[in-house]
């Protein structure tokens, strides 16, 4: 391996921090066996943990209580398990809500679960985070997890409970609770722990939770809706998959919501009598007969609880009510992701009290159960309740420079007006501003050229309108647009209106290719002493449980001598595939050569969205997509030069690690949080790979979360991650929108907004944006619908080729 360059740094000094991380002191010494959960009729996670609880807690306790449930199909027990046939065993139980539910329990076959692996991997005789390695660390979040996860509604990682919940209207409610993982560290495991929170579906009367999604404020005859209504589509598109208890006069039954139906109490179906014969019937007549229910909404929607062969199970509205403890999968409104945000929102000192937790606090932390927790110690593992501490450092801010020297470029013409018309009519509204603005500017006929921008002043709710200029502007007509908002306009005055103008015009310079201000420091200035290029890449994927729409991945790259201004390219690829799959085609390299007249010698990629199990396949992969791209380049143009340097990162922001002063003269004085330039890496780096954490904003508001940086390759530095923790804080200065540092590098940051552009690429008939236009995945294989790619690509126009050298996106 060759030796890393001498590379400048700047100033750096000590500074030690708590992190919201709590040691193992013990690691368990006892071997598990692991055991097949067999439920031929149950595929839904939340079923089968339930069943798991009943058999520990009420059908075979004595068998089971100890055990450990991967939520899916396998159960570990660190001791043999009495089966009633040796092996394996079948147990028939009732499971309310549910019915009755068989379930055969057989041992694997095969070596039981040890730790020795994980301890070999801990001190650096094993290098690699092998199979066994990975099943250990696994079986410790089991450990961990058990108990809170049989006693609160969870999505695995973090569980929620309804002690301090906040109602959200609309059918949602909000519920605080606690995120924990075991991470491995060098020489050590710790349990990460941190505050979360959720969406939760309001539990009650169905018919009062339709009517508080719809804001209506009548009885439930005004669920009276026609199928595919505006609000038959906004019921449905909530309730889908939601369970509703159906409360009969001898017993109550969970279900899950498929669909909705008109007039259900009207609903006709052919009802089997004993005798064999089939007599017409309506749900309401059915209700009164079997179970003397009079149904007093006939008319109003029902819930279809099950479609094949023809066949529908509907249920009147009025006796279901919305089961408790279910989670909302799906994106908020934008008016409850504010809402989320402030709930979720803690100064760092609150955020750590609560993590450590006091005792009679209304919401119990986990770190106050690990030393009750049975499964915890049954295990014999023993978890510290104090908070590690991290020795970092603080590193010095780059400078920046202003063109102060630089002479203001001149108006040569009053700007033109044009009134607009609204959704319909953007596309001919800005072609003809465009043609008053070359008439104002006194332009020969036959003169083409657009104005260098509009400026589009909107509405309060204009979010169609905005769409519409952006696709205008950046996909068909190439000229650049700024929109402002009317109601901003005329909410400030004096210094704030100033602000707002300043923010407006350094977006509007980005646009016009200016230069708002250069960053430096020394290991960045080393670096880019050489011709060099800065990558950001991120892949965008539908909301959750979507499926009938494709996933974006977007490259921007720097093409200047300062690495401040970026170009972007976009692509769409299947739902959910995190490899960006045309990296080669993203022919940023090409681009570069045609902007300055040679080849890069230097390119720093940083790469968003990848999670620690793809680090070796996409991460690897794309790293040699890169070198592919780079050899095809050279081939092409016959270049006799060498290549360039690649240097491969990832940039993680979906963590839960927080920093947290350890003394407050060492926080921010507004805030309280760590300062921005704290970096770290000892005491919680990963074991396999060169990584650290940076601090690089300055938050306003809660504890702020610093960025994960995993260096995956490295041949420009040679893995010296002191230099490249110094590029990327420089970097975080770069973002051309902002007046201060944030907390990703600039090219991540640009990387992420391209993909967020996507849908003003889209043809409208595609219907990308059309919430209702998205098929949610059942939790059936076989309802799973055929991706058609080739009808996406083809609706997905590129980039106005004008617009190439702009930050449209910025």
């Amino acid at each position: 391996m060759a030796s890393a360059p001498t590379v400048p740094l700047g100033q750096r000094r000590p500074m030690a921090v708590y992190a919201n991380a709590f040691d193992v002191t013990q690691i368990p010494v006892k071997a598990y066996e692991q055991y097949d959960v067999m439920t031929p009729d149950v595929e839904s996670v939340r079923w089968r943990h339930r069943i798991v609880e009943r058999l520990q807690n009420h059908e075979a306790p004595r068998v089971f209580r100890l055990c450990l449930f991967d939520g899916k199909s396998i159960l570990y027990s660190a001791a043999p398990l009495d089966l009633p046939d040796g092996t394996s065993g079948n147990y028939t139980l009732v499971v309310p809500g549910k019915g009755r539910v068989t379930v055969k329990v057989a041992r694997v076959a095969g070596e039981t679960v040890t730790f020795d692996d994980l301890k070999k991997f801990l001190t650096g005789k094993i290098s690699d985070q092998t199979p066994k390695v990975s099943v250990a660390l696994n079986l410790l979040q089991f450990i961990i997890r058990q108990a809170p996860n049989l006693k609160y509604p969870n999505n695995g990682r973090a569980y929620f409970t309804s002690g301090g919940s906040k109602d959200l209207r609309g059918g949602l409610q909000l519920f605080r609770g606690f995120f924990q993982s075991v991470r491995p560290a060098i020489g050590r495991v710790l349990v990460n722990v941190d505050i979360s929170a959720a969406a939760m579906y309001k539990p009650g009367p169905f018919v009062d939770v339709a009517l508080e999604v719809l804001n209506i404020r009548a009885n439930a005859r005004a669920l009276s809706f026609k199928k595919h209504s505006k609000e038959w589509n906004i019921l449905s598109q909530f309730f889908r998959n939601v369970l509703v208890e159906i409360k009969l006069p001898k017993k109550t039954v969970t279900k899950k919501i498929v669909g909705l139906v008109e007039a259900a109490g009207r609903f006709p179906f052919t009802q089997e009598s004993e005798d064999g014969s089939s007599l017409p019937t309506t749900v309401e007549e059915y209700y009164r007969k079997t179970y003397n229910i009079r149904l007093a909404f006939p008319d109003i929607i029902g819930i279809e609880l099950s479609r094949g062969s023809g066949k529908n199970t509907v249920i009147p509205a009025e006796i279901c009510t919305v089961a408790a403890g279910q989670r909302y999968n799906r994106k908020l409104p934008q008016n409850m992701t504010s809402m989320m945000v402030d709930f979720s929102k803690f100064r760092p000192e609150k955020r750590l009290e609560m993590i450590v937790g006091q005792k009679g606090d209304r919401v119990q932390p986990p770190t106050l159960e690990y030393a009750t927790s049975p499964y915890i110690q049954d295990a014999g593992m023993e978890i510290s309740e104090k908070p590690i501490t991290i020795q970092g450092q603080l590193l010095k801010a780059p400078t920046i420079f202003y063109g102060k020297k630089q002479s203001a470029a001149s108006v040569k013409a009053k700007p033109s007006y044009k009134r607009g018309n609204g959704v319909g009519s953007v596309d001919r509204d800005i072609k003809e501003a465009c043609a008053l603005a070359l008439v104002s500017a006194g332009a020969p006929r036959g003169y083409n050229k657009p104005p260098e921008i509009v400026l589009v002043i909107l509405p309060q709710s204009a979010a169609d309108i905005r769409q519409d200029v952006k696709r205008a502007g950046d996909v068909t007509l190439g000229v650049s647009t700024q929109c402002v908002r009317e109601d901003n306009i005329a909410k400030f005055s004096g210094r704030q209106l100033d602000q707002y103008c300043n923010n407006i015009a350094i977006k509007i310079n980005a646009r016009l290719t200016g230069v708002n201000s250069i960053p430096s420091s020394p290991a960045y200035d080393w670096l880019t002493k050489e011709d060099f290029m800065f990558f950001g890449a991120d892949v965008g994927h539908p909301g959750p449980g979507v499926q009938n729409k494709p996933s974006v991945a977007s490259v921007v790259f720097s093409y200047d001598r300062h690495g401040v201004k970026y170009s972007a390219t976009s692509r769409v690829q299947q739902p959910r595939q995190e490899r960006i799959g045309e990296l080669g085609p993203m022919d940023a390299i090409t681009r570069y050569g045609k902007v300055n007249g040679k080849a890069p010698r230097r390119l720093m990629f940083f790469r968003d969205g990848l999670s620690e199990g793809e680090y070796a396949g996409v991460g690897e992969l794309e790293f040699q997509d890169i070198k592919e791209a780079v050899r095809r380049v050279w081939a092409e143009v016959k270049l006799n030069d060498p290549p360039p340097l690649i240097t491969y990162l990832i940039v993680g922001k979906r963590h839960h690690v927080r920093f947290f002063p350890t003394n407050p003269q060492d926080g921010d004085r507004k805030s309280g949080n760590v300062q921005a330039g704290f970096v770290a890496s000892e005491g919680i780096a990963n074991p396999i790979a060169k990584d650290f954490y940076l601090l690089s904003h300055g938050g306003i508001l809660g504890t702020s979360r610093p960025a994960h940086y995993i260096v995956l390759k490295d041949e420009i530095f040679n893995f010296d991650i002191r230099p490249i923790q110094e590029v990327a804080y420089t970097l975080c200065h770069a973002y051309i929108s902002a007046t201060r540092s944030v907390s990703i590098p600039a090219p991540v940051y640009y990387a992420d907004k391209v993909c967020a552009r996507a849908e003003y690429h889209f043809d409208a008939s595609l219907r990308y944006i059309d919430s209702d236009g998205a098929t949610v995945a059942s939790s059936s294989s076989c309802e799973k619908q055929s991706f058609n790619l080739s009808q996406w690509r083809s609706g997905y126009a590129q980039t106005h080729s004008s617009m190439l050298a702009r930050m449209f996106f910025a």
